[in-house]
């Protein structure tokens, strides 16, 4: 007669028995049959773990931003994304309460256009570690430095070690880059970006992002470069998390918009630099055509129009006879290197 042991004292049993006849412990059924009910048993838990784990809002979600932007000169903190989740350039600079008159000459649409693109570019050169010519006004806008990374090196710094990755990331606001993989929708309503990963072939990082912007997701495609501003979550099963992320772009324009409301006071109080970016735009406008893609409305407006903007800029004679026409718009000493 087969028998099968007792796991618990190892007492040998009859195999139909349901208890041990030595310390009366429950038998567990043995088998290949049962081995497969167990494990789909957990693999149903995993998965529903899984599920929970993305459908539902981060604990920390509502209390770290990454659109909470301060100012010295301004309390309260930046509004939630647009409901559409692609920024309007044209409304956005129509809602704004600056005047943007300087010297008494007021910036058209078009000039402002280009002052708010100069400015997001500026930005991006601040957070990204090349030349700012606005550094004294960015380092006001943040409490704390965002953290600039890729996905590739997020995973891999949190699969070497995970302390030394809270250290870096959790509970921080990350400029996050990578290639897109696929774009995911969870059981809930939460979507979510997979990064490719150098490192992992079965799994890369997966951002999970904020609310309303579906349409920013609908013109991603596998393989594109992305740009997110995104909140570090620590570890969840073995991988990295990050959370209520939005496109860099919407981070940039809020924080431009914000500078935007006291640029005036900066003209006014003769800050060098704001003014060389305000003559700039009045050049720019000047000098771009209306077919100009900065003056589109394509939703990569920001990339194309700074393309642009750099080709001009190296046609220096042109160009510098924009710069002095806008010079006596704004009633500006325009300096050159020969200047004393």
């Amino acid at each position: 007669m087969a028998v099968k042991k007792c796991q618990w004292c190892g007492n040998p049993n009859d195999e139909t028995a349901k208890r041990c006849s030595d310390c009366g412990a429950y038998i567990w059924p043995s088998g290949r049959k049962w081995q497969l009910i167990w494990i789909l048993i957990f693999a149903v838990f995993l998965v529903c773990l899984i599920i929970y784990r993305y459908s539902e809002t981060p604990p920390n979600s509502s209390k770290v931003t990454p659109f909470t932007v301060h100012h010295p000169a301004a309390g309260g903190n930046f509004p939630s994304p647009p409901s559409d989740g692609i920024s309007d350039y044209k409304k956005s600079l129509v809602e704004q309460k600056a005047g943007y008159t300087f010297n008494g000459y007021t910036l058209d649409n078009r000039e402002r256009t280009i002052l708010k693109i100069l400015l997001m570019d500026d930005f991006y050169g601040y957070i990204n570690g090349r030349k700012s010519a606005l550094p004294h006004i960015w380092r006001q806008a943040f409490k704390i430095h965002p953290v600039t990374v890729t996905a590739d090196r997020l995973q891999y710094d949190y699969e070497s070690d995970e302390v030394t990755g809270n250290q870096k990331y959790l509970k921080k606001t990350l400029f996050l880059s990578g290639v897109v993989a696929s774009i995911n929708r969870s059981a809930g309503s939460n979507h979510y970006i997979s990064f490719m990963s150098s490192k992992d072939t079965f799994m890369g990082l997966q951002a999970s992002l904020a609310d309303g912007f579906e349409n920013y997701l609908d013109s991603l495609k596998k393989g594109q470069m992305v740009d997110l501003v995104c909140h570090g979550n620590g570890m969840f099963m073995g991988h990295p998390v990050v959370d209520n992320c939005a496109p860099s772009t919407v981070f940039a324009e809020r924080v431009v918009n914000h500078y935007m409301e006291f640029i005036n006071d900066y003209f006014s109080k003769k800050d060098r630099l704001t003014q060389a970016i305000i003559l700039n735009s009045v050049a720019l406008a000047s000098f771009l055509g209306d077919t100009s893609d900065c003056f589109g409305t394509d939703n990569d407006q920001y990339h194309k129009c700074i393309t642009e903007i750099k080709k001009v800029s190296a046609e220096k004679n042109f160009y510098h006879s924009s710069l002095e026409i806008a010079a006596n718009k704004l009633k500006l000493r325009l300096t050159t290197p020969n200047s004393k």
